[in-house]
């Protein structure tokens, strides 16, 4: 609903997709960038890398978010789904990622 507030001259981020505590229904999350300083190329591939991540292409997300964490060494996003996502291979590759994993991260506390 924000995102339909803001003028052509402010971008959004989709960060991520969360279910918070007390809810049942999934929110696709954003953050506002400022334009004069985001970097074009980590928006690029941080939305490459969450498609990637989104359908189970752990190894190509984590390539890219790497990549995102090359460019800004600050950007706690993909520092954050980086880590995640490490984790989620591991599991894929010890076969212990369950059947139905979707990815809608679950938020424990407020």
């Amino acid at each position: 609903n924000t995102a339909k507030l803001l003028d052509e001259t402010q971008k959004l981020r989709e960060i991520d997709t969360i279910i918070v505590p007390g809810k049942d229904t999934p929110l696709d999350i954003f953050e506002l960038l400022d334009p004069n300083d985001c970097i074009p190329e980590l928006i690029k591939n941080y939305s490459i890398a969450l498609n990637q991540y989104r359908n189970k292409n752990f190894e190509d997300a984590i390539k890219q978010w790497q990549v995102c964490v090359k460019l800004d060494k600050k950007d706690k996003a993909s520092q954050v789904m980086l880590e995640r996502t490490l984790k989620l291979r591991e599991q894929q590759l010890k076969s212990q990622l369950p059947e139905d994993w979707t990815p809608v991260w679950i938020v424990e506390n407020k």
